[in-house]
């Protein structure tokens, strides 16, 4: 059976809430197991009627440290020792929702990069009007050269065919037009290496078309993406509370709309809400490693959980060595 271990240390909420995303996931037929403060997981786990493998890691890396530092010398730390489990063959991926930055540093550290992968992306999945989109880099690389976006539309792909089932994603290039050369001097030279690939790239996607499935793949530096990410999540969770706020009197004053008007908002809801995703996957790493909100509740915790667990048995990683020739 698949291990994903989780770094039950690293969340805003502490670690109650993981605790408690992991036994839902083990009562899914999830193997979890926990990283962290034996002392505090194991009571935790108890209340919530599972009782999982804890590997015992007493230090924490929090959100203000330096994450290469703070890697480099927590080396017991809950983030630290569960990449490790990766890396040792003892779990066949990861799970945090603490530092972004630990996560991907102990990740390249631990477990390594994949063969012929010069920076690792943050691939984070979208809604769209289809089975959704893949975008990266949400964050990891800040400034990017041309050839890293190259890379990163291939793991992009790899990413869209395991996890998404699409046969032959589509990739767009995220610009501020879509007439060949717009862009800074990156998306220029990206272009051209795009559409000289043996990738199925469509041109340049601007920001309207995020979200109607213009593209499989859309890849763009850490910097835009991260703010792209953010937005969309943010506008997204906005419209919903207004339209529920908006209903609400609606409802209260005729109650029969209801059943005709919350089954559709639900479904909407259930489509743009980043809980039901789970995360975000560090790909180029030679294992699977998903980062998590901060914020995330027991049911994003649990949706995490379950992809690991599923782009693991994938063969995600060996599917982006096939696609980068390695």
């Amino acid at each position: 059976m698949t291990k994903v271990a989780l770094d039950a240390m690293g969340s805003d909420h502490g670690p109650s809430v993981l605790v408690e995303g992991a036994a839902a996931a083990h009562r899914l037929g999830i193997e979890v197991v926990l990283v962290g403060d034996q002392a505090v997981l194991g009571p935790l786990a108890e209340s919530h009627g599972f009782s999982p493998d804890i590997v015992h890691a007493p230090t924490v890396i929090t959100m203000d440290e330096n994450p290469s530092r703070a890697v480099r010398e927590k080396r017991d730390a809950s983030v630290v020792v569960a990449c490790r489990l990766v890396a040792d063959g003892k779990a066949s991926g990861v799970v945090s929702a603490g530092s972004t930055g630990a996560t991907m540093t102990a990740a390249v550290l631990e477990i390594g990069r994949s063969e012929g992968i010069s920076r690792p992306a943050i691939a984070a999945i979208i809604p769209t009007t289809g089975r959704g989109s893949v975008l990266l880099d949400a964050g990891a690389n800040p400034e990017c050269k041309p050839e890293h976006l190259v890379q990163f539309a291939y793991m992009g792909v790899a990413l869209a065919k395991t996890r998404l089932n699409i046969a032959s994603p589509r990739v767009g290039l995220f610009n501020n037009g879509t007439e060949e050369g717009k862009g800074r001097y990156l998306e220029k030279e990206v272009f051209g290496l795009l559409s000289e690939s043996t990738l199925d790239f469509v041109g340049n996607v601007e920001g309207h078309d995020l979200l109607v499935g213009t593209a499989d793949v859309i890849v763009t530096d850490g910097f835009v993406g991260n703010a792209v990410l953010k937005a969309s999540e943010g506008t997204a969770a906005r419209i919903i509370d207004m339209v529920r706020l908006g209903l609400s009197d609606a409802i209260g004053d005729h109650p029969e709309m209801a059943q005709h008007v919350v089954p559709p908002l639900m479904e909407i809801y259930d489509r743009m809400s980043p809980d039901k995703y789970g995360g975000a996957s560090l790909l180029g790493v030679d294992g699977v490693v998903t980062i998590a909100h901060g914020t995330a509740n027991p049911e994003a915790i649990t949706s995490a959980l379950r992809m690991t667990r599923d782009v693991a048995d994938s063969g995600l990683v060996a599917g982006i060595r096939t696609s980068l020739g390695a």
